[in-house]
Order: C-alpha cells, then sequence, then structure tokens
C-alpha cells in the first residue's frame, strides 16, 4: 500500500427473513435474529511507529480482533496479509479491538462504533510495532574473534531468526543486517552456513564480538522485549582452512589395547574370539566441520555391538556413523565395533575412513588407514586373542575395557585412545597434536 492509504469498506445491510427463515449462528455468542452488517480491517506492523500504512509496511497473520457489543462477542483472525473480516454482526453499538503483549502498539487498542441500516464503516486499523535486531557481518582476518578496523565486511550473508523461517535477510553492501517485526520473549538468531561461498568460510571463534557459536552459527537465546531495538549482535566468520584426519586404529582385546600400525603388531587370531576394533577421527584446521565416518573389518569376523562416542550402526561388514552437529578442530572422535571371529581367513585390511567434510578438503590421503589382520581355525581349547611378546601393548584398567560402550558418553564426547612414549596406549580426550 502507498504512503497514507485509506481503505474504505462499506457497511452492507443482510435483510433477514422471518418465520419462513431459520436463525443464522454466528461465529460468537449471539445468533442473528435480526438484520445484520459486516465490516473489517487489518493488523500491521507499524515499523516508523506513525500509524499510518506505508509501503513496504506488511500485515501480521493469525492475529486475533474481537468485537463486542450489543449483539453478543465475536473474534476474527487475521489473514496471511493481515486483513480481518466480520459478517453477520446484529446491528447495535460495538467495541472492537486487538491487543498483544508481544508487541508494542502504535494505534489505540480498541474503536467504538455503532452498526446501523445504511452506515459506512471505515477499516478499523491495529498499529503494532515488533523488536528490531541488527548487527554486521563481516570477515575475522585474523581469526582472533574481535571486530578490527580494516577486516573487511561481507554483503549478501543472511542472517534470520530462528522461531520464524520467514523472518530473514541479506546482509547490505557495508555488511549490516537488520531484522523487524520480532515478538516479545527469547529469540535465537541463526548465521547461514557459508561453506559453499567463495572464499569458503566459516563463524569465528566465541566470546569476543560474534554473537553467533563456533560449531552452531546461532546465538544464545536474546531477551526481546515488545517494540525493543537491539544492535551489535554481529557475525564473524573465518576463511577456511581444513583437513579431515585419521589418527589411529586400535585392537582392544580383554584389558589390552593394542596400536593396529605399530610395526610389531602381529596379533594371532582365531576363530572364536572375540574384540573391539577402534579407529580415531579428527577435523584439523581453524574451523568446527561436520565429522563422519566409517570402520569395515574383513569378512570371517562377525560384528557383535557398537563401540565409541561417535554414534554409529552396523551395515553389513561395516560401522558407519557422525555427529549430528559440528565438531571442534583437533578434538579426536572414535568409532568402533566388537567383533567375533566366526570363520578364518587370510590377511586383510581393516579400514577406517573418515567422510569430507563441507569444506575443501586439500589432502584426502590422509582420510583413510588401514591395518592387516588374519584368523586361523581354533585351537582345540579356545583361548583369547593372542599377541606376540614383542607387539606393543598397554594395559586398560578393568573398569573401562569392560564396559564395551564410550565411557564419557554422557558428556557426548569420543573416546580418547590417544598413543604416547613407546607406544604405550591410554583412556582420556585431549587436543591432537599429530604432525602434519
Amino acid at each position: 500500500m502507498s504512503k497514507k492509504t485509506k481503505l474504505v469498506l462499506h457497511a452492507t445491510t443482510v435483510a433477514m427473513l422471518t418465520a419462513a427463515v431459520a436463525p443464522v449462528l454466528l461465529t460468537g455468542t449471539a445468533a442473528a435474529q435480526a438484520p445484520t452488517t459486516e465490516f473489517g480491517g487489518s493488523v500491521w506492523f507499524d515499523r516508523d511507529s506513525d500509524g499510518t500504512v506505508d509501503e513496504g509496511e506488511s500485515g501480521r497473520a493469525r492475529a486475533v480482533v474481537k468485537a463486542k457489543g450489543a449483539g453478543g462477542e465475536f473474534t476474527a483472525l487475521t489473514a496471511a496479509d493481515g486483513t480481518y473480516r466480520f459478517s453477520g454482526i446484529p446491528f447495535g453499538a460495538y467495541e472492537i479491538s486487538h491487543s498483544d503483549p508481544a508487541f508494542a502498539t502504535t494505534t489505540p487498542t480498541s474503536f467504538k462504533i455503532v452498526l446501523a441500516a445504511a452506515t459506512t464503516i471505515d477499516p478499523i486499523l491495529f498499529g503494532i510495532r515488533g523488536a528490531t535486531i541488527c548487527g554486521t557481518v563481516w570477515r575475522d582476518a585474523n581469526e582472533d574473534g574481535l571486530r578490527q578496523d580494516g577486516e573487511p565486511v561481507i554483503p549478501n550473508s543472511t542472517v534470520g531468526v530462528e522461531s520464524d523461517g520467514s523472518n530473514y535477510e541479506n546482509s547490505a553492501v557495508d555488511g549490516t543486517y537488520c531484522l523487524a517485526d520480532i515478538p516479545a520473549g527469547q529469540q535465537v538468531l541463526g548465521a547461514n552456513d557459508r561453506a559453499g561461498f567463495d572464499p569458503s568460510e566459516g563463524w569465528t571463534r566465541e566470546g569476543g564480538d560474534s554473537k553467533f557459536g563456533f560449531t552452531t552459527g546461532r546465538t544464545d537465546p536474546i531477551t526481546v522485549e515488545a517494540g525493543a531495538s537491539i544492535k551489535g549482535v554481529d557475525a564473524g566468520y573465518r576463511v577456511a582452512r581444513m583437513d579431515m584426519r585419521t589418527s589411529q586404529l586400535l585392537m582392544i582385546s580383554g584389558d589390552t589395547t593394542y596400536d593396529m600400525k605399530s610395526p610389531d603388531f602381529a596379533p594371532s587370531i582365531q576363530v572364536g574370539d572375540e574384540f573391539t576394533i577402534v579407529g580415531g577421527v579428527y577435523p584439523d584446521g581453524n574451523l568446527a566441520e561436520q565429522l563422519r565416518a566409517t570402520l569395515t573389518v574383513p569378512a570371517g569376523l562377525k560384528l557383535v555391538d557398537t563401540f565409541g562416542g561417535m554414534p554409529s550402526t552396523i551395515q553389513g561388514q561395516s560401522v558407519s556413523g557422525g555427529f549430528e552437529g559440528r565438531r571442534h578442530p583437533g578434538l579426536i572422535e572414535f568409532i568402533g565395533v566388537t567383533v567375533r571371529v566366526e570363520s578364518a581367513f587370510r590377511a586383510a585390511d581393516v579400514r577406517l575412513e573418515v567422510d569430507r567434510g563441507g569444506y575443501a578438503d586439500p589432502n584426502l590421503a590422509n582420510n583413510v588407514l588401514t591395518a592387516s589382520i588374519a584368523a586361523i581355525e581354533a585351537e582345540t581349547t579356545p583361548a583369547a586373542a593372542v599377541i606376540p611378546v614383542n607387539t606393543t601393548k598397554t594395559t586398560v584398567t578393568a573398569s573401562l575395557a569392560a564396559t564395551g560402550a564410550n565411557p564419557v558418553a554422557t558428556v557426548g564426547t569420543g573416546i580418547a585412545l590417544i598413543a604416547a612414549g613407546a607406544g604405550a596406549l591410554w583412556f582420556t580426550r585431549r587436543r591432537a597434536s599429530l604432525a602434519s
């Protein structure tokens, strides 16, 4: 609608037949048995608070408007464009009202009218104003989480209100955005993933000038008051430098863990043995990344149960899994499976592969890690898998080795089985410090 446009609706008298026609039921508390009329109006977002519908100011959908008076109480819901209409309302005096504590008001919240034959009722308009949240999208060139002079802004980057999929804006040429018509309450904003852009970018560190999460791209809940103006909700990005990596392959037999990539790893495995194979993977670089992996074992091994902190499922001779959210760079997560030897087999590879993430992965060679194992027919008396005395090993506490599941699953992290010293391994979690 153009600036200061006034809509005009004419009340329409509906002649009601008497005894020959049954009474018409209304949306409200009264039945119409007398001449009736119809009228309407709109509820709109009055962004400049001038009380007039201006170009670019949209209507509010599903707002409740009430009419109370001579014929009873009636309600109407606004359509997608903010308009509403009452029909079949008996003649008489009424108060028409709309109020919602989630929004500020820019017009009176109620109007009094009289419905009568041959009357004209102008549209009854209710102006409301939502809160605004504004900020700037910028590139954190030095990756310190602070916005500094000389760091470039990012245009055409989307920011939106998480609870309202239709309320989003692309940043302007100067990097600024401003979201309007936001209801009061706790609101969360989301900034889009820029992995597919040039340059490929992800969210910068939290705790500085960027209010969007390093792993989620979402803000903490923002307390919004009706009609408030909130500024400085900035979104910072880093140019991606990422590499998906495997870290190690481990075998757990009894209470002992063995490094399958050790030069002297030469297990003696036979039919009937049961043990667990675990692989470590992680994103390396400067951004949080999606993390998925697959661990495949030779035919002849029956996959019994999944193991490790990565949510996973068994599919044939493989266990595959991944995390719903992004993982911090440098933090190793583990995927594993407990297996039982059902038939003998010659030397065959255990294969661990980490998937590419959302960002470019320049070195695919370190996405795969393999180790060879074989199994022989069972001896007369079945025994646990035997490892030659010269094979690198370390003893794991019985309480951890016996769980057969992630010992730190309650905090949603993977098992940390990190090699140290002369191949010794222990259960812990730390940042990967592997050589590139």
